[in-house]
């Protein structure tokens, strides 16, 4: 019998791949919410979305945010990654998620 991953491995575990969840999550409802009409706020992200189309520009984006996360995970022993990914989870679902999704609801976002 396979022994269980312990605690802090399974939490970086969940912690990755709940911050992959959410790349993939912000560009479905960013894609949603610019073929509406709205506007990308990130500039990079917009214009990778002008020069090589909104898909292209979104995907490319959003790979690259997640080669990123796969790289951190690689460095999982250091102290301040549980932290960061924790941060880096809250940040994405209130400050690119939530507005998306509000704004695709057409209620104010602030």
């Amino acid at each position: 019998m396979a022994r269980s991953p312990n605690p802090s491995l399974r939490r970086l575990r969940y912690l990755v791949g709940l911050n992959v969840f959410l790349q993939v999550l912000d560009g479905t409802v960013t894609y949603a919410g610019t073929h509406r009409g709205f506007t990308e706020g990130n500039p990079i992200v917009a214009a990778a979305m002008s020069s090589i189309g909104p898909m292209g520009g979104l995907v490319s984006m959003k790979a690259g945010a997640i080669l990123l996360l796969l790289l951190i995970y690689r460095r999982g022993h250091h102290p301040l990654v549980q932290p960061s990914l924790t941060s880096l989870a809250v940040a994405y679902t209130f400050l690119a998620i939530l507005p998306w999704t509000l704004m695709l609801a057409g209620l104010p976002t602030g």
